[in-house]
C-alpha cells in the first residue's frame, strides 16, 4: 500500500506500521532495500512502557537542518534501532498496519513486543531491516 506523505504522517501517528523503503544512498554490504517498524504514536511512545522497553525520549537540541518534507522524506521512530529515522518516499511500501487505537490494541502489541519482537536475537533483527 502507498498513500501520499500526509497519509504516511497520519498513519504513524495511529498506528505501528512495517514499511519497506529503497536505500537513497547505496551502503556496501547491505541490500539496496531496508525495512522498518516504526510509528510516531504518543500512545505507545510517551507511555511507560514505551520509554523503558522501546527507550523512546522525546527529542533535543535544535532539531533538523533542513525541512524532511522538501526532501521526500518522513520522521518516524525506529522500534528496533531506538531512535528516529528517516523514511524516503521515492519508492517505499506499507507491508503492515498494527493499530495502536483502543486499548486492546496496546495491550496486543505489547503482548507481541514482549513475547517476540523483544526476545529476538540481533541477527534476526538485522535481516528484518536489510530486506
Amino acid at each position: 500500500m502507498i498513500v501520499g506523505i500526509d497519509g504516511l504522517r497520519i498513519l504513524l501517528m495511529q498506528n505501528i506500521i512495517e514499511v519497506r523503503f529503497r536505500r537513497r544512498k547505496f551502503k556496501e554490504g547491505y541490500n539496496q532495500w531496508r525495512r522498518m517498524l516504526c510509528t510516531t504514536d504518543p500512545k505507545v511512545l510517551k507511555s511507560l512502557p514505551g520509554r523503558m522497553s522501546l527507550l523512546y525520549k522525546d527529542p533535543k537540541g535544535v532539531g533538523l537542518r533542513f525541512v524532511p518534507r522538501q526532501k521526500g522524506l518522513v520522521v518516524a521512530w525506529d522500534i528496533f534501532w531506538s531512535d528516529f529515522r528517516m523514511i524516503s518516499l521515492d519508492v517505499y511500501d506499507i507491508v503492515t498496519i498494527i493499530p495502536t487505537n483502543r486499548e486492546e490494541d496496546l495491550t496486543k502489541w505489547w503482548v507481541y513486543f514482549n513475547e517476540v519482537l523483544y526476545k529476538m536475537p540481533s541477527q534476526e533483527k538485522l535481516r528484518f531491516m536489510n530486506v
